[in-house]
């Protein structure tokens, strides 16, 4: 499935794409450092959103990309099985 620049604001539902399909509530959003040999700067950014499980108290900091908005959802899964057909 390709992946699409998507973007979050606090408050929004999101659905992990890496668990079983863990919904959630955006709470917060941050940039973090990654060391990079490849880049000049010797460090690359990556986005992280703080989501609040359903299933958990205490919200976690998950990589943007990992996430799908949950209105995203039906059509991810459309796709899914359509290209495994």
């Amino acid at each position: 499935m390709p992946k699409q620049n998507r973007e979050f604001e606090i408050g929004d539902r999101a659905v992990s794409e890496a668990e079983k399909f863990k919904h959630g509530t955006v709470v917060g959003k941050e940039q973090r450092k990654q060391r990079a040999r490849s880049t000049k700067k010797g460090y690359s950014t990556c986005s992280y959103l703080k989501v609040k499980w359903d299933i958990r108290s205490v919200a976690e900091s998950v990589m943007q990309f990992r996430v799908i908005p949950e209105s995203e959802l039906e059509m991810q899964l459309e796709l899914f099985y359509h290209e495994t057909d």
